[in-house]
């Protein structure tokens, strides 16, 4: 027990997310100016893309409509939390006895195959709401467009089932100059104009950029952290601020002559003498090993580039052009955060943002505070 508290409350830290409650606020409020006639279902899938689902449900329950998750066991988790609150879970369910689960505790399923049209028009449980899934063109999830009435139809012959709107996503919204997304609006108003259900069609970049997908309600996910859903836009001149700081300490340092050969395989090799950090952090806390050689961390508010490549435990970072009373042993570096944002990072590792954030690993301690910077 006493060496659970000490790892609990201990001083010393690794590697820590400070997590700014504030930020999650103000992004969300960017998306209420945005859409201001829509209900927000806020998207919280994947732990809250990394961030926490019960911190950052607790953060925003007040000031949303819903919620929004991709699996049943999300779906139960934010329950557990929120006894009241809507909630929705995007991905559907894989088994019929699900549909029981879903009723007793007040959970909306998205129903958007033949199986799930099967299960519900057999359902015979206590009263369910579901959402029904359009197809629009990412030929992803959902029904082709010329399914829904009839499916609508089946589903209205069983007085148990509630449908609670149609939705559909957007699959290049992110593009400003991509026209897919008014032909995938023209569809799903084809659509769900026929019929009087709540619609909702926007994700994080209809949000920002497509104020007619706006509709009923809006899903907004990788803006509430702080991340630009949009391509070729910094998340700052968006009005969006991130929401978590990503720090590890340096655990080493120390001072290299040119030509010295550096990590596995002696892949970097210094071009001349140089200050080395050794970074407690590596790809088993969620720092890809693309980032070798590619990305920088910030010490001291310099910027030290990553060098060599990243392991499973540590990665080593250039210090010769920070401070030296920053660039010490037990020293912070910032990985990613309000001056050093994620999108970045990304753009170095050939991802987006939403997949770094989504694999921050369990080592890395979550602290939320009110706000980071005062």
């Amino acid at each position: 027990m006493m060496r659970e508290q000490e790892q609990k409350h201990g001083g010393e830290w690794r590697a820590r997310a400070l997590i700014d409650r504030g930020a999650l606020r103000d992004n969300l409020e960017v998306a209420r100016r945005l859409a201001p006639n829509s209900r927000v279902m806020a998207v919280v899938k994947a732990d809250a893309y990394g961030h926490g689902l019960a911190e950052v449900t607790e953060t925003l329950a007040p000031h949303v409509d819903a919620f929004a998750v991709a699996t049943l066991e999300e779906a139960l988790a934010c329950r557990d939390a929120h006894p009241r609150i809507m909630i929705t879970v995007l991905s559907g369910l894989l088994a019929p006895e699900s549909l029981e689960i879903c009723a007793r505790h007040d959970l909306q399923p998205l129903a958007h195959s033949s199986a799930h049209l099967e299960w519900l028009a057999g359902y015979d449980g206590a009263p369910l709401s579901v959402w029904l899934k359009i197809d629009t063109g990412m030929t992803r999830l959902g029904l082709e467009p010329a399914r829904v009435a009839g499916a609508l139809g089946e589903l209205n012959r069983n007085s148990r089932i509630r449908v609670s709107g149609l939705m559909s996503h957007l699959a290049n919204a992110d593009d400003a100059e991509d026209d897919f997304t008014a032909s995938q609006l023209e569809r799903y108003r084809k659509c769900a104009d026929q019929h009087e259900l709540a619609r909702s069609l926007a994700n994080s970049a209809g949000i920002m950029q497509w104020p007619q997908t706006h509709l009923d309600w809006v899903r907004p996910g990788i803006l509430l952290y702080g991340g630009s859903p949009l391509r070729g836009r910094d998340a700052g001149e968006l009005g969006l601020r991130a929401a978590m700081q990503l720090e590890a300490r340096l655990i080493s340092v120390r001072d290299i002559e040119a030509g010295r050969a550096l990590g596995y395989g002696g892949a970097y090799r210094a071009r001349a003498a140089a200050r080395i950090g050794m970074l407690a952090f590596g790809y088993a806390d969620g720092y890809p090993r693309q980032l070798s050689d590619r990305a920088a961390a910030l010490v001291g508010g310099a910027r030290a580039p990553v060098v060599g490549r990243v392991s499973m435990d540590m990665l080593a970072l250039d210090l010769s052009d920070c401070p030296p009373e920053a660039a010490c042993v037990g020293g912070a570096a910032i990985l990613w955060g309000e001056e050093l944002r994620v999108d970045e990072i990304a753009e170095h590792a050939g991802t987006v943002a939403h997949e770094l954030l989504c694999g921050v690993g369990a080592r890395v301690r979550r602290i939320f505070v009110e706000r980071i910077n005062g």
